[in-house]
């Protein structure tokens, strides 16, 4: 009898629990977001950057990543993983979409969930808590759309806001209000530019003259247009940004994305797939999944190089490549790309990844400094870094055709391989285009596909055993003969 009580009760206990944990699955369902990898970096990425981009393929889950970094921050409640910006105090921000109707839809059901606001109700399925919703101010047009929300911040009686907005207005949406975040979801195409800029003047003197977050995500469907341009080609310092396909989101079954495939136009393929903008017949390189790999362990027996290109008035960068001499492929292992970093800096980078590595640069290394007249390469041999031969072509020449024909024929023949832990490569290889008046490559974000070029073309000529790296590098008295 006694036992007959005993497990009726531990059956009543959990199904209270099993309730109260669907009930927090829906009221509190942030918290049992599990990000992937992707989405956490973007979110860390507002620990040091003013201005975030998602550039998505279509269902990868963007528009709910940038959301779920602005609940974080409406609330000041932040999960465990975190590594970004976290705000001392309740904070302004501004949630801005296509239209009223869209917002609604998207933007607001994303952080909000359902409304019934005639009878101020929540259902509380959006990701920002139900606990956290307090007064809200409702659009006297639009149905069950919100204006202005109250979101509590952490458990205190505290209240940052939250407005919602439609660009299709324009940038006088803004006002002269100031916002410590500014969400923009989706490209605004007419005059995006100006309204882009606007959100950056908004932001500027923030968080108690901080300065504010502009968060942006997108699909690049509509090609290069001033805003993409300027986010792909001309990033300042303070921007991050990140391309990610449906190669990053395994959400997305075969059957689905097949189903997708087969609907897409495809002139709009790289857009919707991979979040690439489409540039068409400039592209230089046609990159495809299968020239990107998981990363293993570079036998001893692999020649290794690096190749710096300096940041002159550009961020500096630099690619580390393996050879297998037996199959003639190549591997880019590792890269880097960084701006505002002294010689020595550098030097770290470089030696934290390969001590001693044969480094290959261009001839700007070879420009001597005003004030003291010491060559560019000598702040680097006395920082520790092997700097072992000045860049050329076969032919000694310095031409970039020549690299670009080679690096496209191994992309090719699958005779060139990238780790997949080189985002920033990846992502400027998929871009990398010509200019369609000259037909010359533009240099424009090319800073690791120029230290790409120079390593490709030397690697077969001066890599260096990996088990031999820090012991021989007299490669004259070994192979006096060597045309280089």
């Amino acid at each position: 009898m006694v036992d007959e009580l005993l497990r009726e009760e531990l059956l009543d206990h959990f199904v209270s629990l099993k309730k109260e944990y669907k009930l927090a699955n829906v009221e509190r369902k942030i918290e049992f977001f599990k990000p992937y990898d992707w989405q956490m970096e973007f979110a860390n990425a507002t620990s040091d950057s003013k201005q975030c981009t998602l550039l998505c393929a279509n269902r990868v889950g963007k528009t709910f990543t940038a959301c779920s970094v602005l609940s974080y921050f409406l609330t000041g409640q932040y999960p465990k993983w975190w590594k970004g910006k976290r705000f001392d105090h309740p904070i302004d921000a501004i949630a801005c979409g296509v239209s009223g109707e869209s917002i609604r839809d998207v933007l607001q059901k994303e952080l909000i969930g359902t409304a019934d606001l005639k009878n101020k109700k929540f259902d509380g399925s959006g990701l920002i808590p139900l606990n956290n919703l307090d007064s809200f101010i409702a659009s006297p047009i639009l149905r069950n759309a919100i204006r202005e929300i109250k979101i509590r911040w952490k458990d205190t009686e505290l209240f940052s806001t939250l407005k919602f907005r439609s660009y299709e207005q324009g940038p006088s949406v803004l006002g002269g209000q100031v916002f410590d975040i500014v969400l923009i979801d989706e490209e605004p195409l007419h005059d995006g530019l100006r309204f882009y800029g606007e959100c950056l003047a908004r932001t500027a003197t923030a968080d108690n003259g901080n300065g504010g977050i502009v968060l942006l995500s997108f699909t690049p469907e509509s090609g290069l247009t001033d805003l993409v341009d300027l986010i792909w080609n001309n990033p300042s310092p303070g921007q991050f940004v990140l391309n990610v396909g449906w190669d990053q989101a395994p959400h997305i079954s075969a059957s689905v994305k097949a189903q997708l495939l087969a609907a897409i136009p495809a002139h709009l393929l790289e857009a919707k797939t991979k979040g690439i903008p489409s540039f068409g017949s400039e592209l230089i390189y046609k990159m495809d999944n299968e020239a990107v790999i998981q990363a293993f362990e570079i036998p001893d027996y692999f020649r290794v190089l690096a190749a710096i290109d300096f940041g002159i008035g550009h961020p500096a960068a630099c690619v580390f490549v393996a050879i297998d001499d037996d199959k003639d492929i190549i591997y880019v292992y590792h890269s880097w790309s960084k701006a505002d970093e002294m010689p020595s800096q550098h030097a770290h980078r470089i030696n934290s990844v390969a001590p001693k590595i044969r480094v290959v640069y261009p001839h700007d290394a070879n420009s001597r400094e005003k004030g003291s007249g010491k060559l560019l390469k000598d702040y680097y041999s006395e920082a520790g870094i092997n700097m072992f031969r000045q860049f050329c072509n076969p032919d000694n020449s310095n031409y970039v055709e020549p690299g670009i024909l080679e690096i496209q024929q191994r992309l090719n023949s699958q005779r060139l391989f990238i780790f997949n832990n080189n985002r920033e490569l990846i992502s400027q290889l998929k871009v990398y285009r010509r200019n369609p008046k000259t037909g010359l490559p533009l240099k424009k974000n090319d800073d690791l596909i120029d230290a790409l070029r120079y390593s490709v073309i030397m690697a077969k000529r001066f890599g260096q055993r990996k088990a031999d790296v820090g012991k021989v590098d007299n490669i004259d008295k070994y192979y006096p003969d060597l045309r280089y």
